[in-house]
């Protein structure tokens, strides 16, 4: 199964909006932007460190990433008192892949602030972005001396257990997480998550809490269709990937692929899968398990020539594929 455990939060985006009303510019009466409205504030002499804040998430929000981090750089150097620009600017430095200058930026905002929750989060959540997870844990235990009650620093401390392959750690936290969050999406999905290989039926139960939270989670949807597929349920696991596919999203490539695999391997349509692997390839044309299921799919149909072709193309792309040459081993036997 493809890795649809997300990390949820990381990137924190404020939208800000300014009215420009009675904003006009001495040419043509025409409106000022947001940015030109503060810019025009600041060269009038206006050095307050709240302007250089807002435009520069106004920046940010246009992508003018490096605009962004000198305004927040600005608004710093005037006012150093406010946790939220040390964060921003943290947090653009980070979409900018430059985590030792969001680690000094959030360091020193520590400094600043030694027991800001939020300033603590994000170098928790920094720590695990880089995979120094003690690090990274010992900010979260941090936050729940401060306040034993936060379920983010549970979930992430699940997130960590996920990251260290420790499933019942995962869960304990997991459950804390929704203890205090009731409504939070990403908490129930990961503990569904956590028990589809298991084959365990809290998978559902969980799963299906999440999709009530997030009806267009397609992830959810294709977590139950693997729990089913890996209990040997393979008409129900198509009934999710089909609903994936008809109402949420038509392109899902490992929907798409399971559908064609089940049909294959448990139900003995073999030329009804081909149209699933043929999508597949369409959409991305590096998935040899496809290309090596065409193949499959024309051997069991006993038209041995077209599947020599497609394991063949697959060794072509990739000489090491052992399903692949395992297969032209059997069709050489076969074929003697």
């Amino acid at each position: 199964m493809r890795k649809i455990f997300a990390v949820a939060g990381f990137f924190l985006i404020l939208a800000w909006g300014c009215s420009s009303s009675g904003d006009k510019s001495t040419n043509d009466n025409k409106p000022l932007s947001p940015i030109d409205s503060i810019t025009s504030l600041i060269k009038n002499g206006k050095k307050d460190a709240n302007l250089f804040y807002q435009r520069g998430k106004l920046y940010f929000k246009n992508n003018k990433v490096d605009d962004a981090i000198n305004d927040l750089t600005i608004a710093i150097k005037i006012d150093s008192t406010k946790p939220e620009y040390f964060i921003d600017l943290s947090q653009y430095y980070l979409l900018n892949a430059h985590s030792e200058k969001t680690r000094d930026v959030l360091k020193r905002a520590e400094k600043n602030f030694p027991d800001n929750i939020s300033v603590l989060m994000e170098l928790g959540k920094l720590y695990l972005y880089v995979s120094d997870f003690d690090k990274s844990k010992e900010y979260f235990n941090h936050i729940l001396e401060l306040d034993n009650y936060n379920g983010m620093a549970y979930y992430y401390k699940g997130i960590i257990a996920k990251e260290e392959n420790k499933p019942k750690t995962l869960r304990k936290f997991m459950q804390k997480t929704i203890q205090y969050l009731p409504d939070f999406y990403d908490g129930y999905f990961a503990l569904g998550l956590s028990y589809v290989n298991d084959t365990d039926s809290l998978a559902i139960q969980y799963l299906n809490t999440a999709i009530r939270l997030k009806p267009s989670s397609s992830e959810a949807y294709y977590a139950k269709g693997m729990y089913y597929q890996n209990s040997g349920n393979p008409l129900k696991a198509v009934r999710q990937y089909e609903f994936i596919l008809d109402s949420l999203d038509s392109n899902n490539i490992d929907a798409r692929y399971n559908i064609g695999y089940l049909l294959l391997t448990e139900t003995n349509k073999y030329k009804e899968s081909e149209p699933y692997f043929n999508k597949v390839l369409s959409l991305d044309s590096s998935r040899l398990d496809a290309l090596y299921n065409l193949g499959l799919a024309k051997e069991l149909q006993k038209d041995f020539s077209s599947a020599r072709k497609f394991y063949t193309e697959v060794l072509k792309k990739n000489p090491d594929f052992d399903l692949a040459i395992k297969a032209m081993n059997r069709l050489d036997k076969k074929q003697k």
